[in-house]
């Protein structure tokens, strides 16, 4: 079961990079929504600006087909993404908030996937998801009881790189 499934199917704000949302930016959704729990649906395109979500109980909805450009940071507690097939974020990723989830569709792609609050969990939904870490590291970890799952990592150790595909350096 996808955890969309157990989520109320409507939302906050929905963004859209075409125009045919309440927004055009990621971030411009997330700051008009602050101080409260708040769910917004991304509808499928190109979104350049990354984004910095704050808020507790956010959750993120991504349709297939998103491409994200710039580094996104979720230090909120309890902030989730649920990403579509084909979702694809061309840059870092720091779950810094505690009980930090991301939950993918199988074909997903990650440059990079930092958990540093505790109780973080990752489930790419099958080998197809893939979290390249290139000259950093694929997957780590330094918050406590940290679950990744259904995805594979890679990163380009050697040359001077002193990088891991899954770095844990957090308890359990």
């Amino acid at each position: 079961m996808w955890i969309e499934d157990s989520h109320p199917r409507t939302y906050d704000a929905v963004v859209d990079a075409a125009g045919g949302g309440d927004y055009t930016t990621l971030q411009a959704a997330d700051d008009e929504l602050d101080g409260g729990a708040y769910t917004v649906y991304v509808k499928a395109g190109t979104y350049a600006a990354g984004l910095t979500v704050s808020t507790n109980d956010a959750l993120w909805v991504f349709e297939a087909g998103v491409i994200i450009q710039a580094a996104c940071t979720l230090s909120g507690a309890n902030v989730g993404w649920l990403c579509g097939p084909g979702f694809d974020l061309q840059a870092a990723l720091t779950v810094s908030g505690t009980d930090g989830y991301i939950q993918c569709m199988n074909d997903a792609d990650f440059d990079g996937v930092a958990f540093n609050g505790n109780s973080g969990m990752f489930d790419g939904g099958g080998h197809g998801t893939l979290v390249n870490g290139g000259t950093g590291n694929g997957f780590s970890g330094t918050g406590a009881d940290i679950t990744v799952k259904n995805a594979a990592a890679l990163c380009t150790a050697g040359g001077g790189n002193n990088v891991d595909a899954i770095l844990v350096q957090g308890a359990r």
